[in-house]
C-alpha cells in the first residue's frame, strides 16, 4: 500500500502483490477458531514485599552472568525481564525458585507468597509418559472425571486426545496444558518463562487477557514486544551483568534505556564474545550522493534487508519444527540449545523488520 502509487516503487510493489496471490489461500474451519478460556482463581494475598534479591552473584566457569544483583518484587506488579539470550534471566528465575544456587547472595520471599512455574522447556515441569487427564488428576484427585474433562476442554483438549502421551504433544499443546495446571496450582506469584513461544495469536491473547485479571504477581520472561506492551507495569532488564529496573511500562522503557545506560559506570564484567544473529544494516546514507545513488543505495540495503528477513524466518520455522521432534524432547541440553537459538532468532527478525520498515521510508521520502 505504501509504494503503490510511488512512480519508483510501483513495479516492485505491483510484483509483490503478484507472489502474495499466488499463495494458496486456506479458509479456516469452525474449530481453528476456537480458543482457550483462561481464568485464575482469586489466590492468597501475599505481604507487600513478595521476594527480594539480595547481593546476588553468578558465573558458569569464567563466564559470569551477574555481579551483586538487587531487585525487590512487590505484590500486583508485572514485571517483565529483559535482556540479550545468554545474560541470565532463565537462571534467576532457577535461583528463586532454589533449582540452582547463588555464588554469593540470596533471595527472600515475602510473607505467604507462593511461586508457580512456567518453564520454557515444558519436560522439565511435565511427566512425558503421563497424559493430561493423569496431569489434571493429579493436581485435583478429588474432582470427578467430568469436571478433568470440562478443565481439559476449556484448553481445547478434547476426546481422546486427553489420553495421549504428552510427550508427542505439540510444543503448542504442552504449553497449555502447563498452564492449565498452573491455573490450578494456587499460586499467587507467577515466574512465566516464555509462556508464548508456542501459542498461536488467540492462544496469547486469551493468556494475555487472564494474566491482567490475575490478582497476583507476575515475573516474566518474554521477547513477544506486543504480550510485553499488554501487560507491563515494570521492567528489569540485564545490561552488562546490572539489572536495571524501570518504573513503568514498555514505552518508558523504550524512552528511558539510553539515558539509563549512558548514566552507568563501566561494570568490570567477563564477556563471552557472541556471533550476533544477524549483522544489522545502515539504515541510512551518504547525504553527499545524488539522489540517483542514494536511491540505489537504499534500494540495495531494502534487498538485502528482505532477504535476511526470510531467512530469519525461514530458520525459526526449522528450528520450531526441531523443537517439536519427541527424539529431540528427551534431551534437554539440546532444547534449551534450540529454545535460546529461536530466541535470538526473533529477536534478530525484530531488528531487521525494523530497519526494512526505515529504509522502505527514506525510499519513499526520496521519492516525493
Amino acid at each position: 500500500e505504501r509504494f503503490r502509487a510511488s512512480a519508483n516503487r510501483s513495479t516492485q510493489a505491483k510484483s509483490r502483490e503478484k507472489q502474495l496471490a499466488k499463495i494458496e489461500r486456506i479458509e479456516l474451519q469452525e474449530t481453528d477458531q476456537s480458543r482457550m478460556r483462561v481464568q485464575f482463581p482469586p489466590p492468597q494475598a501475599s505481604g507487600r514485599e513478595v521476594l527480594s534479591i539480595q547481593r546476588m552473584d553468578k558465573q558458569f566457569g569464567e563466564k559470569v552472568l551477574f555481579r551483586n544483583l538487587n531487585a525487590d518484587l512487590e505484590r500486583g506488579q508485572r514485571v517483565f525481564l529483559l535482556g540479550p539470550n545468554g545474560c541470565g534471566k532463565t537462571t534467576l528465575f532457577r535461583l528463586i525458585l532454589g533449582l540452582d544456587k547463588p555464588d554469593a547472595g540470596h533471595v527472600r520471599l515475602g510473607h505467604n507468597a507462593k511461586l508457580g512455574y512456567f518453564s520454557q522447556n515444558q519436560l522439565e515441569t511435565l511427566d512425558g509418559d503421563s497424559t493430561p487427564f493423569d496431569t489434571i488428576h493429579d493436581v485435583m484427585p478429588l474432582w470427578s472425571n467430568t469436571e478433568v474433562r470440562n478443565l481439559l476442554a476449556r484448553f481445547l483438549f478434547t476426546g481422546d486426545e486427553v489420553f495421549k502421551p504428552i510427550h508427542v504433544l505439540s510444543g503448542g499443546e504442552k504449553s497449555k496444558l502447563a498452564l492449565a495446571r498452573l491455573m490450578l496450582s494456587g499460586a499467587n506469584t507467577l515466574l512465566l518463562d516464555e509462556p508464548t513461544n508456542h501459542m498461536d495469536i488467540p492462544a496469547k491473547e486469551a493468556l494475555a487477557e487472564a494474566l491482567k485479571e490475575f490478582e497476583g504477581t507476575v515475573l516474566c520472561i518474554s521477547h513477544d514486544r506486543a504480550f510485553i506492551q499488554a501487560l507491563a507495569t515494570h521492567i528489569w532488564e540485564f545490561h552488562e551483568g546490572r539489572l536495571i529496573p524501570y518504573a513503568g511500562d514498555y514505552d518508558y522503557y523504550r524512552f528511558k534505556r539510553k539515558d539509563m545506560h549512558a548514566r552507568l559506570p563501566s561494570h568490570p564484567i567477563v564477556k563471552q564474545a557472541e556471533k550476533p544473529a544477524h549483522q544489522p544494516v545502515t539504515a541510512s546514507t551518504n547525504v553527499n550522493l545524488s539522489p540517483l545513488k542514494q536511491r540505489k543505495e537504499l534500494e540495495k540495503k531494502l534487498a538485502k534487508a528482505e532477504k535476511e528477513i526470510i531467512r530469519l524466518e525461514t530458520e525459526i520455522s526449522q528450528l520450531e519444527a526441531a523443537l517439536n521432534d519427541p527424539a529431540i524432547q528427551q534431551d534437554y541440553q539440546q532444547l534449551q540449545a534450540l529454545s535460546e537459538a529461536i530466541g535470538q532468532n526473533r529477536q534478530a527478525l525484530e531488528t531487521v523488520n525494523q530497519e526494512w520498515e526505515t529504509l522502505g521510508e527514506q525510499l519513499l521520502s526520496l521519492s516525493k
